[in-house]
């Protein structure tokens, strides 16, 4: 995987990773600031990373500028968080809701 930056954050969510055996963990989603990467051809990448679990899962989605990057990463949020959270064994809510707050589509 390409190493996209995460030089600052421009948002945050506190999520709870409720798991199917009944334990709970603290995570922070953070979406990083929309960067250039030419050393990849890539115009703009907006990197989000999950902060509280054993291992930091990260990703980014690339666009054409960085408007386009960061209105992508937030319309795939919803996919990712359901995948990873799976992967761990539960899902995402926010503290005292049902679900993680993103719209899937």
């Amino acid at each position: 995987m390409r190493n996209i930056p995460f030089v600052e954050r421009i948002a945050e969510r506190a999520l709870v990773l409720q798991r199917v055996d009944g334990t709970t963990t603290d995570v922070t989603l953070e979406i990083g600031l929309p960067v250039p990467a030419p050393q990849y051809q890539i115009p703009s990448a907006c990197p989000f990373r999950l902060i509280g679990l054993a291992k930091e899962e990260k990703l980014y989605v690339v666009g054409v500028d960085s408007a386009q990057a960061l209105q992508l990463a937030l319309r795939g949020m919803a996919a990712w968080l359901d995948v990873t959270a799976a992967s761990h064994g539960g899902k995402f809510v926010l503290s005292g809701g049902t679900d993680h707050g993103f719209a899937g589509e």
